[in-house]
């Protein structure tokens, strides 16, 4: 079991930011956020699980100091399990972030999200219905947004319910067949 392995209390709350550990993804700001947290929230341990990878790695770590809520797990090629044991995706990218896959695994694995306001997220998350926003490079903000989700369940299972209805309207399998076959009748002229 994923849990026992990486040593996370079972009854310890697990937030995720899966993602390289560089510049651009914000991770910098999630590590401040993470020593304004308290080390419990609504009664349960919270734990930060970073996926490790990236020029970043020494400067994160050095940064953390001795924090034993965070958990360094190495880089996986495959992170579904990790998303099944999240209580909750963080995503703290800077503006320049495009897009950003965590958003869409975050739905698909119906995990709530926190989220900085960066470029891409701006296109594809509403805040307070399938994601929770935070402006970029604000750990503060971020701790306070982490805190509030955490605490509102009825809140978390709204913004998983629209983020995955929002997944299936626009990346189903046959909304972007759809539009790959309207692509290519334009192109063509057919």
């Amino acid at each position: 079991m994923l849990r026992k392995r990486l040593k996370l209390p079972t009854d310890a709350r697990a937030l995720l930011p899966a993602g390289r550990l560089v510049p651009v993804k914000g991770y910098v700001h999630l590590i401040d956020a993470l020593s304004l947290l308290p080390p419990t929230i609504a009664g349960r341990p919270l734990h930060l699980v970073l996926l490790e990878n990236g020029a970043l790695g020494p400067r994160l770590t050095a940064q953390a100091g001795l924090n034993k809520r965070i958990i360094w797990a190495n880089w996986q090629s495959d992170p579904a399990p990790y998303y099944q044991l999240a209580d909750l995706v963080v995503f703290p990218s800077l503006e320049k972030e495009t897009l950003g896959n965590v958003t869409l695994k975050a739905r698909a694995w119906s995990k709530p999200l926190v989220i900085s306001r960066f470029c891409g997220a701006r296109e594809i998350t509403q805040h307070g219905e399938d994601a929770w926003c935070v402006p970029c490079a604000n750990g503060s903000a971020m701790a306070r947004g982490i805190e509030h989700v955490l605490h509102d369940p009825s809140l978390r299972a709204v913004m998983i319910v629209q983020g995955r209805r929002w997944v299936r309207k626009e990346f189903s399998r046959k909304v972007i067949m759809d539009r790959y076959l309207a692509l290519y009748r334009e192109l063509t002229g057919r």
